[in-house]
């Protein structure tokens, strides 16, 4: 199998102090005492969070205070107040601050997190947090007042009288800039050295005081630990804070623009020896925060660029990318007008991005809005389930999950009369009901589980932890706990199972295409600046074929076309959309195995990573996706890798920043689907990349076989066609065999950019159109000069 692309693990602890879990072995400390399942409450910390913080309380020694600023519903004070029965010399209780209201600032922040947690604007949630920690309170000191912006020296006593040291300080109340900063000077100023400090909200670049602040005390808090995945990093104090606490910077404006960049290329050059180069590029989004708020639009939106960019490629991979980064950049042309007061160059540059996002956020690859399976995929496993369930006498069920997967499950009414759905079943539910049906909590389910014999988890996305949730509240020897997408995966041969298991295949099951019925040469080669005939077509007729159950693949003069262009481009990197049968797959890794024949600096040949939405062909769902390339190049299967169930999203976050040397775009034909596709794609190109397309010339095909449908279908087409750049496709007289063409990437990739959102404003082809949402930051883009 080829080598997937070089993605590094993230490295959690930044520091050579080594942490070993409870049988002795090496591990990442989020690894080394996880939370058990009966400890964790529903709330906003991941659960790589939540196990990190476990183990951090379970090393402390006793020595000081343990105090938690902005505790939430607790699930931060569970994993603390836990992972301190296995400290050595616990301290007890711990300290937890709190107004215990919802906040009604209005805030991104607190907009995004109350819906999903059930609370109203200032609703007191106090009695909710005592019931979730009852077992547990008595090692809180629970303390519920609102933490000012602004503290004079004689009011640091009334907010923390213990004034004693603090051996861990865990915080994710600091929502501005003067928050952090009393923060720091009423309780940071208790930390001694040994001390650990716990910033929740760290990576999250909404909030750049955080990495400004502690840039600045750099000296006396040094990085140990980057909890993977999440916003979280933790410092050691390395010498007393309080000498350089009154030196922190209380105005975020500092002298001007050029300060405050230059102020960022330090932050990012001391991070970059801890997150590496290609990772760094993530506080572009906390100088993209700062500089708007100080009116400094172009360095936002420049910046923003860059964290945009980073955010869907391979090098954000493992790290925190903010939920709450799309909502940023929708607002930002309006931020920039309202600062500007006019239409500025900086505003359309704004809108461009906030287009960008927008399609990204109501994810319009083709995707459910649900996780990682296609609509019609999840109608079908649902379908065989419930007849399972029905077929073993299981008739009536209770779901366990309230998300938007079981939105769409009773939306689409898959249950039927044999099989009644009793409730949902929520650790913490946001509604009463969903659909007419009840929703509640595992504890609260009382009569609703009369004559229930099956608890069902309802997420295709986070299916191992609903079940995990499911058994660690429910008897399975009372309950079936079934598992529905997972079993299917497991149960099913993936195409890279295929390459290792399938012998070669009796030449008689693979239709082939002779050598004299191929033309030798070709004008358009030479505008790839290759001679007009083809000395390689022998090797072609030998390695073009395709299994006899295949249909639908790339016939010989398109395969032909695809060769042409990589002896010319000669890539490392190609990436494919729409696998389908593998027949185009295996014609492609022909053409890198006769043209690229040298191992690059890692030891690796060039590569195929082929992408599709479906995990089986369309035509034949006995056959996975791209199971035809292992049956038509068996021996060339180290260049192939096949990712079903994957679109150009995926193909993106799993490439690095101009990466790919070509694609080939050959997935849904629909108008817009090529072009969100390449919109997809646009920065993991290197530049001058070659983008082949393919039914660029549908319409004429289907008029010369009779379809008529046809001429609907031109996404391919409209962007072949109106492509203002360098391109190339076959001149053959005849239309009809000039389906296949190729697009050049400019040199700056980005130049492409409002040409594809144009392209966009077009009337779609597909099913549903574009969400209003995505209408209107469209339209905003042409309002404004590009």
């Amino acid at each position: 199998m080829p080598a997937e692309p070089a993605v590094p693990q993230v490295a959690e602890r930044l520091i050579d102090e080594l942490v070993r879990d409870a049988a002795g072995n090496l591990c990442d400390p989020g690894d080394a005492l996880p939370l058990p399942l009966s400890s964790r409450i529903p709330m906003m910390p991941f659960e790589r969070e939540m196990d990190y913080l476990h183990w951090l309380a379970s090393t402390l020694s006793g020595t000081g205070h343990v105090v938690e600023l902005g505790c939430f519903l607790g699930g931060a004070t569970a994993a603390i107040a836990d992972g301190l029965s296995h400290a050595n010399s616990p301290r007890f209780p711990v300290l937890v601050y709190n107004t215990f209201e919802a906040p009604i600032d209005g805030t991104v922040m607190s907009n995004c997190w109350l819906k999903a947690h059930g609370l109203a604007p200032g609703e007191n949630f106090l009695t909710r947090y005592e019931l979730l920690h009852t077992h547990r309170l008595h090692k809180l000191d629970l303390r519920a007042l609102n933490l000012p912006e602004k503290v004079a020296s004689q009011q640091e006593t009334s907010l923390y009288p213990e004034q004693a040291p603090i051996e861990l300080l865990c915080n994710s109340s600091a929502i501005n800039w003067d928050i952090h900063l009393m923060m720091l000077r009423t309780f940071g100023r208790w930390l001694r050295p040994g001390a650990v400090l716990v910033q929740q909200n760290f990576m999250e670049p909404l909030m750049p005081w955080l990495p400004l602040h502690m840039w600045q005390l750099r000296n006396v808090f040094e990085p140990i630990d980057i909890v993977r995945g999440t916003s979280t990093v933790a410092f050691r104090c390395t010498a007393d804070p309080a000498p350089m606490l009154d030196q922190l910077w209380s105005d975020p404006s500092f002298d001007d623009a050029g300060s405050r960049q230059e102020v960022w290329r330090q932050v990012r050059s001391y991070w970059s020896n801890y997150c590496g180069e290609r990772a760094v590029s993530l506080f572009f989004g906390h100088e993209a925060a700062h500089a708007i708020a100080t009116e400094d639009c172009g360095t936002s939106v420049d910046a923003a660029h860059v964290y945009d960019a980073w955010a869907r490629s391979a090098g954000a991979v493992g790290w925190y990318v903010s939920p709450l980064w799309n909502a940023f950049v929708s607002g930002l042309p309006d931020r920039i007008a309202s600062r500007s007061g006019d239409i500025s160059s900086h505003a359309s540059a704004a809108c461009m991005l906030a287009a960008e996002a927008e399609i990204r956020a109501v994810q319009l690859l083709g995707r459910g809005v649900s996780g990682h399976i296609p609509s019609n995929q999840r109608k079908a496993v649902w379908h065989e389930q419930l007849s399972q369930l029905r077929d073993a006498g299981h008739t009536r069920i209770a779901l366990f999950g309230a998300g938007s997967h079981t939105e769409w499950l009773l939306e689409n009414r898959l249950d039927f009369p044999a099989v009644e759905i009793a409730c949902v079943i929520d650790d913490s539910p946001c509604a009463d009901s969903i659909h007419g049906i009840p929703i509640v909590m595992p504890t609260e389910v009382g009569a609703l589980l009369e004559e229930v014999t099956a608890i069902v988890p309802s997420s295709d996305a986070y299916e191992a932890q609903i079940i995990a949730r499911a058994q660690a509240q429910f008897d399975e020897r009372k309950y079936l706990i079934p598992r529905v997408y997972s079993a299917q995966a497991k149960a099913e041969s993936t195409p890279n199972e295929l390459t290792a298991k399938t012998m070669p295949i009796p030449e008689d099951a693979l239709v082939r295409t002779k050598c004299a019925s191929l033309p030798a040469s070709a004008p358009e080669r030479a505008a790839l600046g290759l001679a007009v005939d083809r000395p390689w077509i022998g090797a072609f007729a030998k390695r073009y074929a395709a299994p006899q159950w295949a249909n639908g693949f790339v016939n010989a003069l398109d395969s032909l076309f695809l060769w042409d262009l990589i002896e010319a481009a000669r890539p490392r990197r190609v990436v494919e959309i729409g696998t389908a049968s593998g027949v185009s797959t295996a014609v492609i890794a022909a053409a890198l195995d006769h043209f690229c024949t040298e191992y690059d600096s890692t030891d690796e040949l060039a590569q195929i990573h082929s992408f599709d939405i479906s995990t089986h062909c369309y035509f034949d769902a006995a056959h996975s996706v791209g199971a035809a390339a292992a049956e038509v190049v068996p021996d060339l299967m180290d260049r192939v890798a096949i990712h079903p169930g994957a679109t150009a999203v995926d193909a993106c976050r799993l490439h690095y920043i101009g990466e790919i040397d070509l694609v080939f775009i050959d997935g849904d034909h629909r108008h817009p689907a090529p072009t969100l596709d390449l919109l997809a794609m646009i920065h993991a190109l290197k530049p001058n990349a070659w983008v082949v397309l393919h039914d660029i010339e549908l319409t004429a095909v289907g008029e010369s076989i009779g379809r008529t449908d046809w001429n609907v279908i031109t996404g391919a087409e409209r962007l072949f066609a109106r492509w203002p750049f360098e391109k190339v496709q076959p001149m053959n007289p005849n239309p009809a065999l000039n389906n296949i063409g190729a697009i050049r990437i400019p040199q700056v990739q980005d130049e492409a950019i409002p040409f594809l959102i144009d392209l966009l404003l077009e009337p779609w082809e597909t099913q549903d159109g574009p969400p209003q949402k995505l209408v209107s930051a469209l339209e905003r883009t042409r309002i404004l000069p590009v």
